[in-house]
């Protein structure tokens, strides 16, 4: 045996697998790298009235400066039709100014936002930029920063199906995984749980001890694994969600 306690057929499908999760892992963020970067930037037709005067209110306040915003290269925001400046992700995947989808928020009088490309009610805001960028530009857009934080705050604690926190898993855990090991990321209390829970799930994965086990039914026995590792990135992006609402 390689590993005492650990059967070598075991250990190599093992490996094997993780060598998968974690090609398929890479493979599924390169792909939705690319559909965001060449999202369709069409809006929802019962949008577009929201939309519009969202353009004429930042057309007529227009005041930025590229050199110091945290554009990123070939991201459009679909309201303000320029390179996304403080850019933030919705909860439904799709991409905007920070400002922009303040100011949209404001203009459509709603407590929630729907969201201006698919209409799906959008339930965080989570940030593409540093903390830095938010400190470089907290003078000119702190009242945004602010308004992002409390929008987090009052709607990402909302109680939500099974489905719901589903669908949630592949955004929460990209984010989570860009944030679990920058220096201004994930507060300590909560880089601590997240890690101590993906130690649990890889060491349940490796363990001889299973309720299927595959001494006895193959790789039929790695069913009770994926369905631990499944249930585990659901709470670990429930942490992570928990952190975004406190972080505002």
């Amino acid at each position: 045996m390689i590993i005492e306690g650990i059967d070598d057929s075991v250990f190599f499908v093992s490996l094997f697998l993780i060598f998968l999760i974690f090609y398929l892992s890479s493979k599924y963020l390169r792909i939705a790298l690319f559909q965001v970067l060449q999202q369709n930037t069409q809006i929802h037709q019962d949008s577009i009235n929201d939309v519009n005067q969202t353009r004429e209110s930042l057309l007529n306040n227009r005041n930025r400066r590229m050199s110091n915003s945290s554009a990123l290269p070939h991201l459009n925001c679909p309201i303000c039709l320029n390179v996304s400046n403080l850019p933030i992700e919705t909860s439904c995947g799709h991409i905007f100014c920070a400002n922009c989808i303040i100011q949209y928020h404001r203009i459509s009088n709603s407590l929630r936002i729907n969201c201006p490309m698919c209409r799906q009610q959008v339930n965080y805001l989570l940030r593409l930029y540093s903390s830095e960028e938010q400190q470089r530009q907290q003078e000119q857009y702190g009242e945004v920063f602010a308004t992002i934080g409390s929008y987090n705050r009052r709607n990402g604690g909302q109680p939500r199906s099974l489905l719901e926190y589903i669908y949630d898993v592949p955004i929460l855990f990209r984010h989570l995984m860009n944030e679990l090991f920058s220096y201004d990321g994930i507060s300590l209390w909560y880089r601590i749980r997240i890690i101590f829970f993906l130690l649990v799930a890889f060491c349940y994965f490796l363990s001889p001890l299973d309720i299927i086990p595959e001494a006895l039914f193959g790789i039929f026995g790695f069913l009770d694994d994926l369905f631990v590792i499944f249930i585990i990135a659901i709470y670990v992006s429930t942490i992570y969600r928990q952190f975004v609402t406190n972080r505002g």
